[in-house]
């Protein structure tokens, strides 16, 4: 007699979804995870310790060193000043110097195959993951935290599922051989209402080197670029000797130089108005694919593309000028010596020695402007404080001479900023003389992309021209003014500001401040 059996539908959805899931186990698996893994470690059946054990476990170990080079970049620039009369050329020399440092890691993966060959379900609890390495230390994950359920083995196909690991320790880690290094899967499940069960698969681990060693490295290879910005109104820049690009190898020795020299010529700079030569190195690396021998079991995570970048500033001027434009070479503090520069005389000025009684000229090869008047050296003042040059001798006083004051200009800010930010410059006039000095005028050049964020004081403004209108200054006394620039966006590289202090009487003076204007990345 046939003995009909009556499913509950609670009975019936838990039978079908059992022979689901060990359905789609066996359609999925065109062959046995666990079997492959048994066979890579050298295995027919399941160890010894596993055979009584309805859930098994068994893992795969690989071991790669991975290796990811850092580049790091400076450039210098030898003069970076030149004093330059019209017509005019030196050489600079650029300096490019590369460092790669490397960064070893070894990463240990894998996959942890388990399965249940019992007729009951069963409800792994975790997986977790242990890799001891030649230093005596261990280091451990959970794989596995949430619980699943593996179906009975209904079908004689085992029910099993696949979960990869990823270990990552720096090479110090693996130095020592002080103990065997290992990697251990261990499994908690629990079958029906028995209590929890273990088992556990422990490979071997090999860090050692030699041919057959699985490596992947990142970032060795560099492509070196420089160029130079559009050249400033009134310079031309030469062709450089060796124009690059250069291929950089981190197993060069370390540092990387590379040298070229360029010429800058004046070709039309007037006196007091300085140009800024820039230019800038590149290095990039050459792919981001890495250069491997294996692979890794999955795609590890890929470091950035290497990128480094350098930039050096040669600042161009002309010798300065006296009151009556007669050339007087001299630069800022800290410029390289100009006594192989001889003095340029602009056009339409003669060279015949003074006239009239009681002028002396300023200097030697300078010429005075003429009966009574006295000319002055020149004051640039660079970005952080004035450079004071006394005159070789007083301004001229007496009947129907109007004494020149000797006036001190300053233009104190920031070398650097950043795109929208609003950094403050002094401007300062002093009159280090003792003609009072009246009629003093600030006039500030604002660099190309800079706008007016605020300032001290009242002024005018016209093409791009800020006027500020000074008190009488006695002797010793100063001006100052304050001014709040900001750059516009896209206002990128090298820009000048520029002050000229202007007075009755024929006196003038002129102060710059070079800055460099860095966008904002994000």
């Amino acid at each position: 007699m046939a003995v009909k059996r009556i499913w509950t539908g609670a009975a019936l959805a838990a039978a079908l979804a059992m022979l689901g899931a060990a359905g789609t186990a066996a359609a999925d698996m065109a062959f046995s995870q666990f079997a492959t893994c048994l066979a890579k470690n050298g295995l027919s059946a399941v160890p010894a310790d596993q055979s009584t054990s309805t859930v098994q476990v068994c893992k795969t170990v690989k071991v790669t060193r991975v290796t990811n080079y850092t580049w790091t970049l400076t450039k210098t620039a030898a003069p970076p000043h030149l004093l330059l009369g019209v017509g005019q050329g030196a050489p600079v020399t650029y300096s490019l110097v590369a460092t790669a440092t490397p960064t070893v890691q070894w990463v240990v993966d894998g996959d942890i195959v388990v399965r249940n060959t019992g007729p009951d379900m069963a409800t792994v609890n975790q997986i977790e993951d242990r890799l001891t390495l030649p230093n005596g230390t261990a280091v451990s994950k959970l794989v596995v935290s949430s619980p699943f359920v593996l179906p009975a083995n209904l079908c004689d196909n085992p029910p099993e599922r696949s979960f990869h690991y990823t270990f990552t320790v720096p090479a110090e880690s693996v130095s020592g051989p002080a103990v065997p290094a290992s990697n251990s899967a261990a499994v908690n499940a629990t079958i029906g209402a028995n209590p929890p069960a273990s088992a556990a698969f422990t490979a071997p681990v090999s860090f050692a080197e030699g041919p057959d060693t699985n490596y992947a490295v990142y970032n060795r290879t560099v492509t070196l670029s420089d160029a130079f910005d559009p050249p400033p109104p009134g310079v031309a820049i030469g062709p450089v000797d060796t124009p690059g690009p250069f291929v950089l190898t981190g197993d060069s020795p370390s540092p990387i130089t590379r040298s070229f020299t360029s010429r800058a010529t004046n070709v039309s700079l007037k006196c007091d108005d300085p140009a800024i030569v820039a230019d800038v190195a590149t290095l990039v690396s050459a792919s981001p694919i890495p250069e491997k021998r294996g692979r890794p079991s999955t795609p590890q995570p890929v470091p950035s593309p290497a990128s480094a970048t350098a930039r050096v500033s040669v600042l161009v001027r002309a010798p300065g000028c006296g009151p009556s434009g007669v050339p007087q070479v001299g630069g800022p503090t800290g410029a390289p010596s100009t006594s192989n520069l001889p003095p340029v005389k602009p056009a339409g000025v003669p060279s015949a020695s003074p006239s009239g009684p009681g002028v002396q000229p300023s200097g030697p090869g300078v010429q005075p402007p003429g009966p009574g008047l006295q000319p002055t050296n020149p004051r640039v003042t660079p970005a952080g404080g004035p450079v004071t040059r006394p005159p070789a001798k007083p301004p001229v006083s007496g009947p129907g001479v109007c004494p020149r004051p000797l006036l001190e200009a300053s233009l104190i800010g920031p070398r650097s900023m950043l795109v929208g930010e609003r950094p403050t410059w002094l401007l300062r006039v002093r009159n280090a003389g003792s003609p009072i000095a009246r009629g003093v005028v600030l006039s500030e050049q604002l660099p190309p992309g800079f706008s007016i964020a605020a300032a001290s004081h009242r002024f005018s403004f016209r093409s791009g021209l800020m006027r500020f209108s000074g008190p009488t200054l006695k002797r010793g006394q100063t001006f100052d003014v304050r001014v709040t620039l900001q750059a516009a966006r896209g206002t990128a590289g090298p820009r000048m500001n520029r002050l000229r202090v202007t007075a009755l009487c024929g006196a003038a003076q002129t102060a710059v401040a070079p800055v460099t204007v860095s966008a904002v990345t994000g």
